[in-house]
């Protein structure tokens, strides 16, 4: 009941000093907390057959619908790392491809995963967000240390600046991705 009163009463963001991006998604975080708690209060209870029979076709429909739902991203993630591959290491990347308006960007973290060991995933926010152990300084040439900035380059709103050369950028290519190589003065989603 706690939980459930949490969700309602918490904001859905804070922002504690000495960060550089708030605390955000209080509620969603707070919600798998309050199904897990939902589920161990019904877990003592007695099923009978029909129940269980429900409940399985229930998690299956369930399973189901997730595995389709996660197709197209992971197909997306595959053709990405491909284009990645391509470069030569250590390079660092943006996103340059937009991705339909949704509450959360299905997309967001797939360049960081396909640049593990080969590449820099130059718009990762986490550094300078000053939320984690791995922190940006100014113009360390891997990541922006300003939130800001990493949002610009996020939204595909960011310019290219001399300093931020060589960078590469993912974009679509009919129904794949290619990486092409950015310019001062270009906006990182033409």
């Amino acid at each position: 009941m706690l939980s459930a009163i949490a969700i309602v009463a918490l904001p859905s963001g804070v922002l504690p000093p000495g960060y550089g991006h708030g605390l955000t998604f209080i509620a969603d975080r707070l919600s798998l907390f309050a199904g897990v708690l939902l589920l161990a209060y019904c877990a003592p209870r007695e099923l009978r057959r029909m129940d269980a029979v429900l409940l399985g076709v229930a998690c299956g429909l369930f399973f189901t619908l997730l595995y389709r739902d996660n197709a197209v991203p992971n197909r997306a993630e595959d053709k990405i790392t491909r284009a990645v591959a391509q470069l030569p290491p250590r390079q660092r990347v943006v996103m340059g491809t937009a991705t339909p308006a949704t509450r959360l960007d299905p997309l967001v973290h797939v360049l960081d995963r396909a640049c593990i060991g080969r590449c820099y995933s130059y718009a990762n926010y986490e550094p300078s967000t000053r939320q984690f152990r791995v922190r940006a300084r100014p113009g360390n040439g891997v990541v922006p240390a300003d939130y800001g900035t990493s949002f610009a380059m996020q939204q595909g709103e960011y310019i290219v600046r001399p300093e931020d050369l060589p960078l590469w950028r993912v974009v679509a290519c009919g129904d794949d991705y290619c990486v092409e190589q950015m310019r001062a003065g270009q906006r990182v989603r033409d």
